[in-house]
């Protein structure tokens, strides 16, 4: 399971660099919610999901450390850091936060996000 979920982590990371914000929002399931910090309104199904992603401006760089997981085969959370950096040349800025995901096992056998919960920014 944690091999897994740290490939999924990769494969976010990657599509993340690469700029396709499309197979990024793909690792979330079609009834996901994402939930921001107070102050922002959630994210949830797909369409939102895709469109929140999509609006990403500027992607350079996204790096996910597990900070800690657990939880069965079926539906596995993940504790992770995440360093997110968007922006064009000196305005490349840093985003820190912590998020909780839930990932959930859908009919095809895969695992994708049902649930992402994020801290406000950290200090970086």
């Amino acid at each position: 399971l944690a091999r897994d979920l740290d490939a999924r982590i990769t494969a976010l990371e990657r599509a993340f660099a690469r700029g396709n914000m499309t197979v990024v929002a793909g690792y979330y399931a079609d009834n996901a919610q994402m939930i921001p910090p107070s102050g922002h309104r959630p994210v949830v199904g797909r369409a939102e999901i895709t469109r929140f992603w999509r609006e990403i401006e500027h992607p350079v760089s996204w790096e996910l450390e597990t900070l800690d997981f657990g939880g069965t085969a079926d539906e596995a959370w993940q504790l992770v850091r995440s360093s997110m950096v968007q922006g064009t040349g000196r305005n490349q800025k840093p985003h820190v936060v912590r998020c909780l995901l839930i990932w959930r096992r859908q009919t095809d056998g895969s695992h994708r996000i049902h649930l992402d919960i994020w801290t406000e920014r950290e200090h970086t």
